[in-house]
């Protein structure tokens, strides 16, 4: 097999036996993502919402067990979801947010993260910003599109 929620590719072809659960296939698994919740292969372009590339980190969870894992911490937000997310503190007197979407939800394991739920937010527009993983439960950084904080009070929007 693969590394969880990491590209495949490089697995040899006796241990790969994990299928796209959307397209049935066990072809192109340099493109293909496994749930760090329930080890199913999904190629990345044959997701509800398809990406472009291969997300960022080495986590990667799937619509059910990131929407699953939303619930579970009494949170608004489902994959799909519209967010507005703030730029890390950096000195600036007032903050810059931009809008994107939630792609996955989990809760990873290392230290950086101390147990909290993060969001893989897939920002809109092409201000080369990229992918991010963000907590959802701490900093204040995500707000939902209509304007509630999740996690540590959103704070005002500019």
């Amino acid at each position: 097999g693969g590394t969880k929620g990491a590209p495949r590719g490089g697995a040899s072809d006796s241990d790969d036996d994990t299928r796209c659960e959307v397209c049935d296939g066990d072809e192109d698994t340099a493109k293909m993502l496994l749930c760090d919740g329930c080890d199913r292969g999904f190629h990345f372009y044959c997701l509800p919402r398809p990406m472009l590339e291969l997300p960022p980190g080495e986590h990667w969870w799937c619509e059910a067990c990131s929407n699953a894992a939303a619930e579970a911490a009494a949170l608004p937000l489902r994959v799909g979801s519209g967010l507005r997310a703030r730029d890390a503190p950096s000195g600036a007197s007032l903050p810059t947010w931009r809008d994107g979407v939630a792609d996955s939800m989990g809760r990873p394991e290392g230290e950086e993260w101390r147990g909290e739920l993060a969001v893989l937010v897939h920002f809109r527009g092409g201000r080369g910003a990229g992918d991010e993983w963000i907590s959802a439960e701490s900093g204040g950084r995500l707000q939902t599109l209509g304007g509630g904080g999740l996690g540590g009070g959103g704070g005002d929007a500019d």
